[in-house]
C-alpha cells in the first residue's frame, strides 16, 4: 500500500501535489488543514484520513479527531499534530510509525524502535523550509519512506 503523508496545508492545495496523490492508495493528513474544502478536494482524489491541527478551530475542524491509530498491512500508524503532545505510551511497544506535523520541517527520527515521521508542509512556505511531503510504502509488515520536495509554484489559498 502506498500512502501520501501530508501536513500543514493551511488552506493551500498545490496543483503540483495532485499528480502524486493520483498514484497513492490513501492520504494521511496530520493537521493544520485550514479549510473543509481542502479535505473535500482530497477525498475526491483518494481516500483521506485527517486529524485536527491547532489552526483547525472552525466547527468543521472540531469534528476531526486529535489523534488517530490505524493498522495497515500489520504496521500501526499513530497520528498527532504537535510532536510535543506525543504520549510516551506510544513508544512502549517499540514498533510502528508516528506521523506528526506542526513544525513544517521534514524529519524522520527513531525512538525506541518507533519511526517518527514529519512530512514537512505542503502549504505556504515558512521561513526557508522546503515544501515537502512523504511517500510511505507498506508491504507485509515492512515499510519504507521517502521525502518529496515540491517547487514553490504560486497557488491561491482556498477560503475558509
Amino acid at each position: 500500500m502506498k500512502l501520501a503523508i501530508i501536513s500543514d496545508t493551511h488552506r493551500l492545495l498545490r496543483p503540483n501535489l495532485l499528480p502524486y496523490l493520483e498514484k497513492v492508495d490513501m492520504v494521511l493528513h496530520s493537521g493544520d488543514i485550514g479549510s473543509i474544502k481542502i479535505l473535500s478536494e482530497l477525498k475526491e482524489i483518494v481516500p483521506t484520513l485527517a486529524i485536527k491541527g491547532n489552526i483547525d478551530t472552525k466547527p468543521w475542524g472540531k469534528t476531526l479527531p486529535d489523534t488517530v491509530e490505524k493498522t495497515i498491512e500489520g504496521i500501526t500508524i499513530k497520528m498527532i499534530h504537535d510532536p510535543a503532545s506525543i504520549p510516551e505510551s506510544w513508544f512502549s511497544d517499540g514498533t510502528g510509525i508516528i506521523v506528526y506535523g506542526h513544525t513544517h520541517k521534514p524529519l524522520a527520527t527513531e525512538k525506541n524502535g518507533v519511526l517518527m515521521l514529519n512530512p514537512g508542509s505542503v502549504g505556504p512556505r515558512r521561513f526557508n523550509l522546503p515544501i515537502s511531503f512523504a511517500i510511505l510504502e507498506i508491504n507485509e509488515k515492512s515499510f519504507s519512506y521517502e521525502f518529496v520536495e515540491l517547487e514553490d509554484v504560486a497557488s491561491p489559498r482556498i477560503p475558509e
